[in-house]
């Protein structure tokens, strides 16, 4: 059996969120102390014992530590196992649109809005509407060939969409404060064609921009490689004539 790499693992979740868990530890052992010191300074004052609260004070530090690190030790396994579910149902689904390469590159939690236009979508934005499904809580993750939007549902998770990084696949990065391309209200659009070459678009958000971000840059890359390499394959017909023998020796264009 494969070991898990922790490590490997930890590196996968955005800083963003790891801040975030880090406030929360802190908070806890902040909440700690102050009620340890509010208990200590209650007993002096009913005991007339001074020492008391000035003790608590004293190992106030002590107290912030053991209290955040209990908290820490508790937060970072849970979220690390999260991440670890997410990536293993992401690529279950990835599987089955025919992914080559299932290495992941990009994981991160956001939001997502599909965008209905037109009067022949309208029925689905009624629908969306009334099943509160217009804005979802995803998670985003990307493949080297394919990307994937998954929610959480009690049964597990639930595909929402998957496409692969081909010309098929359009994206667009817009900035609605009208600042650079890094802003903090960064919005990803998708565009793809549906089942009878109809539009429909999407779009993707994330409480964590910097992430975010970095998830738009990696996309572009990828999707252009990916081009690129099909591109390659339908100019080189002579790759479809090789004899078995040879086939080890060509480059695998998709790893």
């Amino acid at each position: 059996m494969e070991r898990i790499n922790a490590e490997r693992l930890w590196r996968q979740i955005p800083p963003e969120e790891k801040f975030e868990l880090i406030a929360k530890a802190h908070a806890k052992g902040l909440l700690v102390c102050l009620i340890c010191i509010t208990i200590a300074s209650t007993l002096a004052i009913g005991l007339q014992l001074g020492w008391i609260m000035w003790g608590s004070l004293i190992l106030s530090p002590f107290v912030f530590q053991f209290a955040a690190g209990k908290e820490w030790r508790g937060l970072r396994p849970l979220r690390m196992l999260e991440y670890m579910a997410a990536r293993a149902a992401a690529r279950r689904y990835a599987y089955t649109f025919n992914s080559r390469d299932l290495t992941l590159r990009v994981i991160l939690r956001g939001q997502l809005e599909f965008i209905y236009e037109g009067e022949a979508q309208m029925a689905q934005a009624l629908e969306a509407e009334f099943e509160k499904r217009r804005i979802i809580d995803v998670w985003i993750v990307l493949f080297t060939d394919c990307v994937v939007l998954m929610s959480e549902r009690p049964g597990g998770a639930q595909l929402e969409f998957a496409h692969l990084l081909n010309d098929k696949l359009g994206m667009d990065g817009i900035s609605p404060d009208g600042q650079s391309d890094y802003s903090n209200g960064r919005e990803i659009y998708l565009t793809y064609a549906g089942k009878h070459d109809e539009q429909h678009r999407l779009k993707i958000t994330s409480r964590y921009p910097a992430a975010l971000i970095v998830f738009e840059k990696r996309l572009e890359q990828l999707k252009s490689t990916y081009t690129t390499t099909a591109n390659v394959l339908n100019e080189a017909p002579e790759v479809a004539t090789l004899d078995p023998e040879e086939l080890d020796t060509q480059p695998n264009l998709f790893l």
